[in-house]
């Protein structure tokens, strides 16, 4: 908080996470008088919506579950991001990550209907919390890699039945990730813990090598 010197100051600052902040500002004059402002400072998260398209184009974010008010820049490493029942009006349509590595925080496909496709094609995806893939749903994934790296305990991830046939890294010092069901990613591919905790809860890892 900045006193700009003309009875007016400016609040700047950023949140580094999605979600809804409480700010409460009191004033002091000096002479005893006091007067307290209370507000919000909202951040969004990512909500996929308008059918199949690139990660990177931003006309697919919104900033709620089928929302006509889009996101001004990609998804970060801070940014949960959902794709639900608002995101695909037709059946197969495709989310892919072709035109650069993409990063998000969690990512929950919950509730998708039309049996959506997530193709990962030729560009990382790194996730810095927890996954949640839907029994309703594809993963299309080749020459590219898979990345957990969050450094904060208590993410789980769910394949619901779904493959990825690229390799995946665990690699997030301090982090911890839960099996909630089984996970396959390829014959020819391999899974890593390079830094953290895997905890598979008696889940088999269907891979090439570990």
């Amino acid at each position: 908080l900045t006193d700009n010197g003309n009875n007016t100051a400016t609040l700047s600052g950023t949140p580094s996470l999605a979600g809804t902040y409480p700010v409460e500002l009191t004033v002091n004059d000096g002479n005893g008088g006091t007067a307290t402002q209370s507000f919000d400072i909202e951040l969004p998260s990512y909500y996929w919506v308008g059918g199949s398209g690139d990660w990177n184009d931003l006309s697919h974010w919104a900033t709620s579950s089928g929302g006509s008010t889009n996101h001004t820049n990609v998804p970060s490493a801070n940014d949960d991001v959902y794709f639900d029942v608002n995101s695909f009006s037709n059946t197969g349509q495709t989310v892919s990550i072709s035109a650069g590595a993409a990063d998000c925080k969690t990512m929950d496909w919950t509730g998708v209907t039309n049996a959506p496709a997530f193709s990962i094609l030729g560009n990382d995806l790194n996730i810095y919390g927890s996954l949640t893939f839907s029994p309703n749903m594809t993963v299309n994934a080749s020459s590219s890699d898979v990345y957990f790296k969050s450094t904060e305990t208590g993410n789980t991830i769910t394949f619901a039945g779904n493959k990825i046939n690229d390799d995946v890294y665990f690699d997030g010092v301090g982090g911890s990730w839960s099996l909630q069901d089984s996970i396959t990613i390829g014959s020819t591919k391999k899974l890593t813990v390079t830094n953290g905790t895997l905890n598979t809860n008696s889940n088999s890892i269907n891979t090439g090598s570990i």
